[in-house]
Order: structure tokens, then C-alpha cells, then sequence
């Protein structure tokens, strides 16, 4: 059991029991599997870019855009919230470049992104403390969330060029630090910069192009992400203090799993978040015993959550109830 403390007390998470020997194996750091992952998509992406290009004018272009967009998209989140937690990569210089990158595909500046997603862990579900509660209980329809992604992504992209003045915004609490601070203001600005640098390519070259690439992306390809992202918490328990009711494990195609990187297992995530996510399929099987059976399958589980999310807006006592295991 682990515990973080809020405005009402002390939040005492519970934990599976795992053997320690076991579990401690499941913490070695590596950079080949990250690295693979980001060789396969950095390849696809160039792939698909290039296709995208070559048929300009026709009806291939936007398959192919899509199709590079969703790429993008998915992979540039999931490969964000993994180093995110410093674990994706054993060497730490590379973790941040990954970590800052994808933050910059997906029009998040990383540093003050990674603070808010390490609150997420700490009071997950917890209304009005987790800065993702949303994605429990969405704004909107969930049938229209894919659209919203038109307005969350222009809030992403403002937040660094306020960041970037050095003036510290009220949201901006006393749980980061000056020298935190001091880290997320020139990360802005190496943002903002790199936003620039893009506009001014754009203008120079005459052509859309690089802001289709780039800028552009999240919006027509954050469709498949925006859905995939529904899996985690989506018409969950909140303000509960044991993951295995606020969180999902999903089964899902190897595809997906691998432009997802592994993150599918979210339940175990949550639970032991030191676990780097190649290691993540091995804690599965030492800890299913004690979680709620698996979400079977991508499309199953839509058509569980899609509705139930309509339910909950309507009633927030009507969420999602799952079965745990008798010994729990």
C-alpha cells in the first residue's frame, strides 16, 4: 500500500502483492526496445510523409495522411507519457529528447506536461485534484470527442508562449518549485521557438506543407488516439482509492499494443508505475490474479465505455462497477 495525501487526508492506494524478486527484475531499465519502437514509427512516418507527398492532388493523399497523422499521433502520446515517468530509456539524455520531442508533435511543452501527468498518478480519479479527471468523466459527449480535440489542442499550444513570458501563472501552485519553474519557463521558450521556426519555413517555402506535417497533425490524425485514450479511465469509479476500479486493462491487437507501447496494461501501470513498459506484459501475469478480468479486445471495450460514458454524464452514479476477484 502506498499513500499520497490530499485536501481530505491521506490517500492510501492499494497494491497487489507481487514477490519481490520477481518485481524487482521487472524494473531494469533498457533503450533497445524504445529505441526499436521509434526506429519502426520515425520509418513509417518517412514512409507514409512521402506517399502523402507524391500523391498530392488525388484522394490517396488524405488516406495516406491519415494514416500518417494516426501514426503520429499515437505513438508521439504513448512514447510522451512513458518518458514521461523516466522510464522508458536506461539512458537518461535520450529519455528527455524523446520526452521533449513528443511533447512538441503533440503541441505539449514536456517539462510542465510531465508535472501535470505525475499529479494524474498521484490523485488519480480524485475530483478536482487530477488535472486528467476528463478523461473519467469527459465534458462532452464521448461521441463527439474526437471533435473536441479541435479545441484542446489550441489550449496545448498556448500554454508554453504563456509559460515562455516568465510570469507565473495563478494555476501554477506552490507543488512546483522555483527551480521546476525555472525548467518549464526555458522549455517554453525552446517551444515557442521551435513553433516559429516551423511558421517561418512555411512562409519561406510558400507551401502549407510543413505545418501539415507537424502542426497540423493532432487534428486530423488524433482521431485513433482520442479513442484509444478512452480505454484508461473512461465511466470508471473516481475518488476511490484502489486503481483496479478507476482504471482499465484492455487486450488488445499487437499492432495497437505496439504504437500504444504496452500501455494497454494501464491498471498495472498505475499500480506500480516504476515498471518500464517493456516489462509491463510480465507484471501482467504476475498480478491478473488479483484484478478485474481484462477489457477483451479495442472495438469490445468502445462499445462498452461509448454508452456507459453517455450514462454517467446524465447520471454520475450510473459508472462502470467492475467485478474484483473474491480474495480482494
Amino acid at each position: 500500500m502506498t499513500t499520497t495525501t490530499n485536501e481530505a487526508g491521506p490517500i492510501r492506494w492499494y497494491k497487489t502483492p507481487v514477490d519481490k524478486q520477481a518485481f524487482r527484475a521487472l524494473l531494469e531499465k533498457k533503450d533497445g526496445p524504445g529505441l526499436f519502437i521509434v526506429g519502426v514509427t520515425l520509418a513509417l512516418l518517412i514512409n507514409f510523409g512521402y506517399l502523402a507527398y507524391a500523391t498530392l492532388g488525388t484522394w490517396w493523399s488524405y488516406l495516406f495522411f491519415f494514416i500518417y497523422g494516426s501514426i503520429y499521433v499515437l505513438s508521439g502520446m504513448a512514447a510522451m507519457h512513458e518518458t514521461h515517468h523516466r522510464t522508458a530509456f536506461k539512458t537518461p539524455w535520450l529519455n528527455e529528447t524523446v520526452n521533449w520531442i513528443s511533447g512538441f508533435m503533440l503541441h505539449k511543452e514536456a517539462r510542465y506536461d510531465r508535472w501535470r501527468h505525475l499529479q494524474h498518478h498521484a490523485y488519480t480519479l480524485y475530483e478536482e485534484q487530477d488535472p486528467e479527471f476528463f478523461t473519467a468523466r469527459p465534458p462532452v459527449s464521448p461521441w463527439l470527442l474526437p471533435l473536441a480535440m479541435a479545441v484542446y489542442y489550441p489550449r496545448e499550444l498556448i500554454i508554453p508562449f504563456v509559460h515562455a513570458t516568465g510570469k507565473r501563472p495563478a494555476y501554477i501552485d506552490e507543488r512546483i518549485n522555483d527551480k521546476q519553474w525555472q525548467d518549464i519557463v526555458w522549455s517554453s521558450r525552446l517551444f515557442v521557438l521551435g513553433v516559429v521556426a516551423l511558421v517561418s519555413w512555411s512562409i519561406l517555402a510558400q507551401s502549407w506543407l510543413p505545418l501539415v506535417y507537424t502542426i497540423f497533425a493532432p487534428y486530423y490524425g488524433g482521431f485513433l488516439a482520442t479513442l484509444v485514450q478512452t480505454t484508461q479511465h473512461t465511466a470508471l469509479a473516481v475518488n476511490n482509492p484502489d486503481h483496479r476500479t478507476s482504471t482499465r486493462t484492455t487486450y488488445m491487437n499487437p499492432l495497437l499494443q505496439f504504437f500504444y507501447w504496452n500501455m494497454n496494461y494501464h491498471t498495472e501501470h498505475h499500480m506500480y508505475a516504476a515498471v518500464p513498459f517493456h516489462a509491463l506484459p510480465k507484471l501482467h501475469l504476475l498480478v491478473k490474479h488479483d484484478y478485474p478480468e481484462p477489457s477483451d479486445g479495442f472495438v469490445n471495450t468502445l462499445k462498452e465505455i461509448l454508452p456507459a460514458a453517455q450514462r454517467v454524464r446524465k447520471a454520475p452514479q450510473d459508472f462502470i462497477r467492475v467485478q474484483l476477484p473474491e480474495q480482494s
